[in-house]
């Protein structure tokens, strides 16, 4: 009975030690990941910006073009040149120009700007009859793509925004709900972000008044919204993120603050005239509108966690376990010592992955 007592108070002092672990490394650590992430959203932004500043600079019409690089357009006419890396107008041209059936496809991509051409099918440099036909696979912005930098002066917030608000895309700064149109668009764009972990980028949200200014910089230009008004939704309720007849920026978090029974939403206007969909063109280019889904995943819409985080947490779960039960009975058999700098450093990392794992199934505006 004294071994079943004494292993029962060991499992008990091994779940508190994680309970209280995991609440210091959502308090903490994750503003520490979250401050991380911001960097390298932004480096990554400032990127974007200048190649999309770059495009809109260019001369239409001109044979150098993208990331300065030149069509060749002196390559066999029965041979798929290589477009990657092209505005669609570019590619379409020389295509044409080569007697091509053109088609169009969109994929996913995180490093070619959107409405720019990722690849060709078939590949550049197959021989190709006049007549044939190619498709140009034209890039979207991937979940997890800096997609925008948001400004809103009365509360001090300085982020970049993401593409997807899934928690796994949202631990790194506010994310982009996909089914809308992105910020400076014509229609309702919404944005969601956390309250009071990874960073609380919306923490004092609930503070802005009517008439304070939110700034927007995208890859299409700078877009300047004032705050209408500020509200809480409650499940049941119209839904804030849904289609407009008003160009509105709609940001949205968790309310109360540790808990999402309810959303704290934010709508503001937007000023001036709204831009086209797509990605950065150039004079006479014709972005490309991707379709916008029409159904999101659970997760994505800030009130629940992600159920595919179970198969993390039951992983790192099971060999947190074996990795715990492997460490007691090392201590009892070797050395303290090197026990000591043998197993901590693989608890710690196995531990960190858990609580990783565990994150995925809050809610992403938490």
């Amino acid at each position: 009975m004294s071994r079943a007592r004494h292993l029962a108070s060991t499992v008990l002092v091994v779940v508190g030690a994680l309970v209280v672990g995991f609440v210091v490394y959502q308090v903490w650590v994750s503003d520490v990941t979250a401050a991380r992430a911001q960097d390298e959203l932004a480096a990554e932004m400032e990127s974007r910006l200048v190649q999309a500043a770059s495009l809109s600079s260019g001369a239409a019409g001109s044979s150098t073009v993208g990331f300065g690089e030149s069509i060749d357009l002196l390559a066999e006419a029965t041979t798929v040149p290589d477009v990657a890396g092209q505005l669609e107008i570019d590619a379409v041209a020389l295509l044409e120009e080569r007697s091509y059936e053109v088609r169009r496809a969109v994929e996913p991509s995180r490093t070619v700007l959107p409405g720019m051409v990722v690849r060709t099918e078939p590949a550049a440099g197959t021989t190709l009859d006049a007549g044939g036909s190619v498709t140009i696979v034209l890039s979207e912005a991937a979940p997890g793509t800096p997609v925008a930098a948001l400004e809103i002066p009365a509360i001090g917030v300085r982020q970049v925004v993401v593409e997807g608000t899934a928690p796994e895309q949202q631990r790194g700064g506010p994310g982009h709900l996909r089914t809308t149109p992105l910020p400076g668009e014509e229609g309702n764009s919404v944005l969601l972000g956390h309250r009071t972990l990874f960073g609380a980028p919306f923490e004092r949200l609930g503070e802005l008044t009517a008439g304070d200014e939110i700034r927007v910089v995208t890859l299409s230009g700078a877009f300047t919204y004032v705050v209408d008004d500020t509200r809480i939704v409650e499940p049941g309720d119209r839904d804030p993120t849904g289609p407009t007849t008003r160009d509105l920026l709609t940001l949205v978090t968790a309310n109360p603050a540790y808990r999402a029974d309810d959303q704290l939403v934010v709508h503001a206007e937007l000023e001036g005239t709204p831009v086209a969909p797509g990605g950065p063109a150039r004079a006479g280019a014709a972005p490309i509108v991707a379709d916008r889904p029409a159904s999101l995943e659970p997760s994505e819409g800030g009130r629940e966690g992600a159920a595919a985080a179970w198969v993390g947490v039951l992983l790192w779960g099971e060999l947190l376990i074996i990795g715990i039960a492997a460490t007691r009975l090392l201590y009892r058999r070797w050395l303290r010592w090197p026990t000591w700098m043998l197993t901590t450093p693989v608890l710690a990392m196995v531990t960190l992955l858990f609580y990783e794992s565990l994150s995925g199934l809050l809610p992403s505006t938490l």
